[in-house]
């Protein structure tokens, strides 16, 4: 019987292969459903079968799986290579190119001369990953099958290429779960290229030239952290002969520099760290699923997963230290570029690539307190910002609009919409969600670092937090202001489908529950891990929960209080009055030269101080030299 963590790396791939092969809407949109409550499902359960026996070593045997892989990753770089012809994109078939001739070098010299004793493990780190990709990553999916039917009726110049679509959707949750379930350095690197692979063909869904363009500048930058990623193995292989993330502790600390400098800019591509953050923010021409996906459970995540499971390695290292400091001036930037932002994708895209990089500087440093710190913002990060990506979705197709200014009012035109987009917003910034929670632990981590780095850190993590707290208030504001009183309330909602609303609502009840649970999932995920690797645990101190308890407590009690006091008062709602003249109801008035004016109430997005123009640049140049300073270091 196939064991169950290699029965859900197949799944998804058996469902995406199924739904491929059903043309109705109906029919596929049932299997869709289906397939993600099953996959869903396996998730939970292999998590509850295998929780009692942690760490879960498994061997599988067959050396054709490595030949397998092998030409698996060769068929993808020649479909890379192909359509890089084909769109002559020269880049992309050279790189595509050196990375076939890489993985077929290293099988012939290496294949079949280590003993990999498992190739697949599950802990306390790999079962958070697996309840992120299983639910979040399948409520998406049903999202998506109600999301794509709109979207392709007003988008009727795009191709209708739904069963297409679906597949790679369900291939790239098969990429997801086998990379976190992989030991073995190899098949880590396997799945990896997969998640890439499914990304540059999902941005390119429409064929634009828009979409296009960006998805060779996803798969490009990728690639570049898939060739960092062949060398880490053959570092591995040549200097350590260990090819298990399990074994490195064996190795000496010497012999790991520079495998490990190689998988920090492996990791750097994936979680979009600047300079390489263009690819994500290329990624919102995508259909919004694709974004969500992108963004909150699977493509950035495996970048942060991949430094979660080398950070016991990184503390005190130049490659450790370096990658911290990448990871806070990212942090900064996209937390500061966010504000300056008026398309909501575009808020959403900087304000992940945001908290990426504070995952990956907490994970940088490498204590036990920092990686308990990035495992929350991981774990809030995915459930909220997916919930925010979706809304926004349907928000979108009912409003007509991405502009944020636009959504003015959502809390009356759309009210269930708004009301789940500001849990979605609640859960980034709000006390007390895990986000501010997970951050405030951070600024503690890096006050007890008591060193050169300390300093730099916890200015940066400050600044980007006044700057996360500025952008996410003014998008709920306008949310909830309404210039015109009279507007019907819910009309634009007939816009969303039951699928989309499921969804949605799910999210939002997971947003609230992880806050409910937080001190739950820290005492018996978080914690035992960093004790089974770093010997010492952290977590909320008894203060700490109660002043969550009473936050909870008034978040509970104050919305109560205000419906069930009755309200004696009359509210009254006319024209306004202004300089003399009665206005009109879109706040219109006649200023004393007999002018007529309107009254413009928007928010402030500060471009003059925050110009992404110059700044995106900034941060590409100091993030680079750092990365080259990575690179050189780890070679002399």
């Amino acid at each position: 019987m196939m064991p169950i963590p290699l029965l859900l790396i197949a799944l998804p791939l058996v469902c995406g292969i199924l739904i491929a092969c059903i043309k109705g809407y109906k029919a596929r949109k049932l299997v869709v459903f289906a397939s993600s409550i099953l996959i869903a499902s396996l998730s939970i359960y292999c998590v509850a079968t295998s929780w009692a026996s942690l760490p879960l070593r498994i061997h599988v045997e067959g050396e054709w799986i490595s030949w397998a892989m092998l030409g698996l990753e060769l068929v993808m770089a020649g479909a890379i290579a192909f359509l890089s012809v084909k769109y002559r994109k020269r880049l992309g078939f050279l790189l595509a190119l050196v990375m076939a001739a890489l993985g077929l070098f290293f099988e012939l010299r290496y294949g079949g001369s280590f003993n990999v004793v498992s190739e697949i493990m599950i802990d306390q780190l790999t079962v958070i990953m697996l309840l992120i990709v299983g639910i979040v990553g399948s409520l998406i999916g049903v999202y998506a099958s109600g999301y794509m039917q709109t979207y392709q009726e007003e988008n009727p110049g795009v191709k209708d290429r739904r069963r297409y679509f679906f597949f790679v959707i369900f291939l790239f949750l098969t990429g997801m779960y086998g990379l976190v379930l992989s030991n073995s350095v190899q098949w880590m690197y396997f799945f990896w290229e997969i998640t890439t692979f499914c990304s540059f063909l999902l941005i390119g869904y429409t064929r634009t030239e828009e979409a296009v363009n960006n998805s060779f500048r996803t798969v490009i930058l990728n690639m570049i952290g898939g060739i960092a990623f062949q060398i880490a193995i053959m570092a591995l292989a040549e200097k350590a002969g260990v090819l298990e993330f399990d074994r490195l502790g064996t190795v000496g600390a010497a012999l790991l520099i520079f495998p490990l400098s190689m998988l920090c800019l492996a990791g750097f591509t994936k979680t979009a760290m600047f300079p390489f953050s263009s690819w994500l923010l290329g990624a919102m021409v995508a259909p919004t699923p694709v974004s969500a996906l992108l963004h909150s459970s699977t493509m950035v995540k495996a970048g942060v997963y991949i430094f979660l499971r080398i950070a016991p390695f990184l503390g005190g290292t130049i490659p450790g230290s370096l990658s911290a400091v990448v990871g806070g001036i990212t942090f900064l930037l996209g937390a500061i570029l966010a504000i300056s932002q008026r398309n909501a994708k575009r808020v959403l895209a900087y304000s992940t690539i945001s908290n990426l990089g504070l995952m990956v500087a907490c994970a940088g440093v490498g204590t036990y307190q920092t990686i308990w710190v990035a495992v929350f913002l991981m774990i809030f990060h995915a459930v909220a910002k997916s919930l925010m990506f979706l809304t926004v979705g349907t928000a979108s197709n009912g409003i007509g609009s991405l502009e944020i200014e636009d959504m003015t009012g959502l809390i009356i035109k759309m009210p269930r919409v708004a009301i789940m987009m500001i849990a979605g917003i609640c859960g980034m910034f709000v006390a007390p969600f895990g986000m501010l929670i997970s951050k405030w632990a951070a600024m503690e981590a890096f006050i007890n670092l008591n060193n050169a780095m300390s300093p730099i850190m916890i200015i940066l993590i400050a600044y980007g937090s006044a700057a996360t707290i500025f952008f996410w208030t003014k998008w709920m504001g306008t949310i909830m202001r309404e210039r015109n009183p009279h507007a019907m309330k819910g009309l634009l909602e007939s816009h969303m489908s039951s699928e989309e609303f499921s969804s949605e609502f799910i999210l939002t009840i997971l947003t609230v529950l992880t806050c409910f649970l937080f001190p739950l999932i820290s005492s018996h995920a978080v914690e035992p891990y960093l004790l089974s690797v770093y010997g010492h645990s952290f977590g909320l101190s008894l203060n700490n929960v109660l002043i969550m308890a009473m936050m909870i407590g008034m978040i509970l009690v104050i919305p109560t209080v205000l419906i069930l006091i009755p309200r004696k008062h009359k509210s009254v709602i006319g024209t306004a009055y202004m300089g003399g003249c009665t206005t009109t109801e879109d706040l219109a008035f006649e200023n004393s030269l007999g002018e007529q004016k309107h009254v413009h109430v928007k928010s402030y997005y500060l471009e003059n101080f925050f110009n992404e123009k110059l700044l995106f640049p900034a941060g590409v140049i100091i993030t680079a030299i750092l990365i080259m300073v990575l690179v050189g270091a780890s070679v002399l």
